[in-house]
């Protein structure tokens, strides 16, 4: 998980986020190549982008403190990683509306997923402007 806008205000968050899920896919492919040659196996991922409100900060207790965030919003992103199929990148629509004249995407129609009562838009990166 990444966060982006915390702990410091970040500038357009959202497309920071998405260039950096971007970032991933291409860096991914080589490393998939070169992971196969030197060892027969390789590794692969989605990637979920959601944009919204979340409790951000040190959570946990003395034994265990974690920087980390949680709420709808995380919950969110991780449905729609776990719904990308590998290299696919998936952004909810509060994402998609920040970022969608400097990217190319593709709506790929209301997924439903754990935790939401009704479907919720979801688009596909298909590359940077």
């Amino acid at each position: 998980m990444a966060l982006f806008n915390a702990p410091l205000d970040l500038e357009d968050h959202a497309f920071s986020a998405v260039q950096a899920a971007w970032a991933m896919k291409r860096g991914a492919e080589p490393l998939k190549k070169k992971l196969e040659e030197k060892f027969g196996k390789t590794v692969e991922f989605g990637i979920g982008i959601n944009t919204g409100e979340a409790v951000v900060g040190n959570i946990g207790a003395v034994f265990r403190m974690d920087y980390t965030a949680i709420g709808d919003t995380v919950n969110t992103a991780a449905r729609l990683e776990s719904n990308a199929r590998p290299g696919q990148i998936l952004m909810s629509q509060s994402t998609y509306e920040r970022v969608k004249d400097r990217v190319r995407a593709t709506f790929m129609g209301e997924y439903t997923v754990k935790g939401k009562a009704h479907g919720i838009p979801v688009y596909q990166l298909d590359g940077l402007k």
